[in-house]
């Protein structure tokens, strides 16, 4: 089975269907959505149904979905700046739409990998009581470091890649856990780190083969990319390869639809948009 893996997409219906395109190009069997379908962006209910029609089930929550459809902000960590953003996107969506998001999983298994939004882990089958006990736990953003601006493992990728390995010896089919979250994507096999590096002008992929062994994929943003390369992207994974690809797209037609939507906090999202940073 070969799949691809989108996250992050918040709201931003332009990288979206240009992501979706060149998967129609790849021949995978399944779209697996890594949450985080809605917020911030100015197309959340257009989103959210496209990742319906075209993941069919295979979707975990973000904790930007569970805010949107209806929890606390507060409760989910949700900075003070963004509050402002939550309600305007609950405005654009729908009861059935926002309980269609309160009632995603947080976690599930298929096939080679264990799928989760933001640090996978073992979890409550009753959704309501791992979203009371668990979520701190979920919400956590597993990044790698840099040494003399080199990537370098941190304690959270080890645990989470002996966690992996847990996983692997019950069951030798399933040898990764992929995620996001965290926006700045990357492939850690134990041994390595292989990130992306800004290429604006064009599409690239950056491919780690798998002759045995177990991996962490955290896929690229689809919808608002901070890894200062403003290009959109997703993952591909099967049994021998992991691919982490990415897309130009028009990203100034999201920005657009920010002032013509009059979405909050435009400023900071268009810096997002532009520069993959919010720094500049």
């Amino acid at each position: 089975m070969r799949y691809a893996l989108i996250a992050d997409i918040h709201g931003n219906l332009q990288a979206l269907e240009t992501v979706l395109a060149d998967i129609d190009k790849q021949a995978v069997d399944d779209i697996v959505c890594l949450g985080d379908i809605v917020g911030y962006g100015p197309n959340p209910a257009e989103c959210l149904k496209l990742v319906r029609e075209r993941c069919e089930g295979l979707i975990v929550a973000g904790n930007h979905d569970i805010a949107a459809g209806g929890e606390n902000p507060e409760f989910l960590g949700i900075n003070p700046t963004w509050h402002d953003s939550f309600r305007w996107t609950r405005s654009r969506l729908n009861d059935a739409e926002r309980t269609y998001l309160r009632t995603l999983p947080l976690q599930f298994e298929l096939d080679h990998f264990v799928a989760a939004h933001g640090k996978p882990q073992p979890s409550s089958d009753d959704i309501a009581e791992a979203r009371k006990i668990d979520f701190d736990r979920y919400n956590t953003y597993v990044f790698y470091g840099t040494k003399h601006g080199a990537p370098e493992e941190t304690t959270e990728l080890r645990h989470i890649h002996s966690y992996v390995k847990h996983l692997h010896a019950q069951n030798p089919t399933l040898f990764a856990a992929v995620f996001g979250h965290t926006h700045r994507p990357f492939i850690y096999s134990g041994d390595m780190i292989l990130v992306t590096y800004p290429h604006p002008d064009q599409r690239t992929t950056l491919t780690m083969p798998r002759e045995s062994g177990t991996v962490l994929v955290n896929v690229p943003s689809v919808g608002q990319p901070r890894d200062d390369d403003w290009r959109t992207g997703y993952a591909l994974i099967d049994e021998k390869t992991v691919t982490l690809v990415r897309l130009v797209y028009d990203n100034m037609a999201t920005v657009s639809a920010l002032t013509r939507n009059q979405c909050p906090s435009n400023d900071l999202l268009r810096r997002f948009l532009i520069h993959g940073s919010n720094e500049r």
